[in-house]
């Protein structure tokens, strides 16, 4: 049955291990190695304590290699043998699962049904050319050459009675990728061949920065420019890896071609500091973005590694998306309640709360070409504290409301909001040891995801439980 609880039922007894045969195996085995070697400088002359105070000037070089290496890949076909004698008997088995909400499923032994596979793949390996392009479309590097550099100018002056101090600046990005892989029209019959997809890019990226310290303990800030991530190196790599099982046919892929995410953005926010440990900090910002790192889904048409009608494999990568806007605004709070009355100097709080909106999230049927995942709209964390008396002892309260993140075959999953309770108590013993106490996730929160923009359908449920603990600090 659907539901934010599903109840699952089947026909078949799923504690017959007689009932089941070896389907489908696959085992990977792979290495990752990254070199980088930079080389920096950075330059300061100072000019003085008013007006125009200092200029600085700074520049990096690096080159980064990272190779990604499949060393071995076993597999059986997706098709269930007719060869009787692979039926699993009771040997298989280490044990029965008993889930709340489903019927008993076997455990099995992982050992024995490897070896089992394995036999299965002695007697059929995968034809030639398709075991080793399988292997070689998985391996492949990214060789990356970066240069930066960067000028600034700091000032401190007054505007009619309020001080005012801030910088000036522009930085400059120049890189160059060469991502080696390998690919075939036709993993079952032609062999791979070598490619190195290249990549560049530059940017020149002003800022300003002002600071107006209106009183002691007020001040406003503004800052303006135009800013730059990277996409991270992984997902520039021109291999790919593809799944075909009988719930369908599903792939992942790097993209060379990334650009990285580029905005305008603006930025104010203002800071109050009414007392000692008490502070108010009120934040807005808005990103126009140039273009921003998405996902994409794309159906590509795969020959089968044993031959065969092609298969449509729905690729999940990354692409550039156009346009688009982040923006949002913060409250962050921080305070003893000492100003109630000083016998509560020793009790504290702690409160942070982002609101976030963006034009460029999943829409489910939009066919929109990349959109950007994982972003909440609420987040929010509370902490309640007090300390003394050797004694510390905390509650903290941290919610996300519901955000969007890939998920297989095409579909972007929803995962609903969470709200994660913790607690920690300890004491102090002497300067060198200190034991407490921890509880997290009090109240045993599920993270739940449903998939169709259908709240009722869910895709993944799963209870972390409740965890308490003890922790031991001693320092010799």
């Amino acid at each position: 049955a659907l539901g934010e609880v599903p109840t699952l039922s089947v026909a078949e007894d799923l504690i017959d291990a007689s009932l089941w045969v070896p389907r489908q195996f696959e085992e990977l085995s792979a290495s990752n190695e990254d070199d980088l070697n930079a080389f920096r400088v950075d330059l300061a002359r100072y000019l003085g304590d008013s007006g125009l105070t200092e200029v600085r000037f700074g520049a990096r070089y690096s080159e980064r290699e990272k190779v990604f290496t499949q060393k071995e890949t076993s597999a059986t076909t997706a098709l269930v043998p007719d060869d009787p004698t692979l039926v699993l008997d009771d040997s298989f088995v280490r044990g029965i699962a008993t889930p709340e909400n489903g019927p008993s499923y076997i455990a099995w032994d992982v050992n024995r049904l490897m070896s089992r596979f394995q036999s299965m793949i002695a007697q059929a390996p995968l034809p030639p050319p398709a075991g080793e392009n399988s292997r070689l479309q998985q391996s492949g590097s990214i060789e990356e050459d970066s240069f930066s550099a960067y000028l600034q100018l700091d000032f401190d002056g007054q505007l009619g009675s309020v001080p005012v101090s801030g910088n000036l600046g522009v930085r400059y990005v120049d890189t160059d990728l060469v991502a080696p892989g390998w690919t075939t029209p036709d993993p079952a019959t032609v062999p791979a061949i070598a490619i190195a997809p290249t990549h560049s890019y530059e940017e020149f990226l002003p800022s300003a920065n002002l600071s107006f310290e209106f009183a002691d303990t007020q001040i406003l800030r503004l800052g303006v420019g135009r800013v730059l991530n990277r996409a991270p190196l992984d997902d520039m790599r021109s291999s790919e890896a593809i799944f075909i099982s009988g719930f369908g046919a599903f792939g992942t892929a790097g993209n060379p071609q990334l650009d990285p995410t580029v905005a305008d953005q603006v930025s104010l926010s203002y800071e109050w500091y009414p007392a000692d440990a008490t502070s108010l900090v009120l934040a807005a910002y808005y990103n126009d973005l140039d273009t921003f790192i998405g996902t994409v889904f794309e159906v590509v048409p795969v020959v089968p590694a044993g031959g065969g009608v092609p298969i449509d494999v729905i690729f999940q990568t990354l692409d550039n998306g156009e346009g688009g806007y982040i923006r949002g605004l913060e409250l962050a709070v921080n305070s003893t309640f000492g100003f109630l009355h000083d016998s509560l100097d020793s009790l504290g709080a702690s409160f942070n709360y982002a609101l976030t909106e963006s034009n460029v999230l999943p829409v489910a049927g939009a066919g929109q070409a990349a959109a950007l995942t994982g972003l909440s709209e609420d987040v929010a964390y509370l902490a309640l504290w007090w300390a003394r008396n050797n004694v510390e002892a905390r509650v903290g309260f941290d919610y996300r409301s519901e955000y969007v993140e890939p998920g297989t075959f095409g579909d972007f999953l929803h995962v609903v909001d969470t709200l994660l309770t913790t607690f920690q108590i300890s004491y102090d013993f002497s300067e060198d040891l200190r034991i407490g106490l921890f509880g997290r996730n009090i109240g045993d929160e599920q993270r739940r995801k449903y998939t169709a923009n259908i709240p009722a359908r869910t895709n993944f449920n799963v209870a972390f439980r409740e965890t308490y603990g003890v922790k031991v600090f001693y320092r010799f």
